[in-house]
């Protein structure tokens, strides 16, 4: 579960709530993914940055095959690895 607090402060902004409020949402479905799926990038941005995690998670998570996540792993691999 994900509680988010938001204060939509008079500031010295030029913004109406309206537009406070559709800048928020934007927000919101850029971050959770809401009505959007994340891309093919973010996915592998994802794979690399959580290299800990066994393939099984990962393609739970991402819905990529053990397959891709291998490719992406080797292909990402420090070249001292590679040999």
């Amino acid at each position: 579960m994900v509680s988010v607090e938001l204060r939509i402060g008079s500031g010295t902004g030029t913004r109406s709530p309206e537009q406070e409020l559709q800048a928020v949402e934007l927000l919101l479905r850029q971050v959770f993914y809401i009505d959007t799926e994340p891309s093919q990038p973010d996915l592998e941005a994802f794979i690399l940055a959580h290299d800990n995690y066994p393939v099984e998670a990962l393609r739970d998570i991402t819905g990529l095959t053990a397959e891709q996540i291998g490719e992406l792993r080797k292909a990402h691999r420090p070249l001292s690895e590679k040999q």
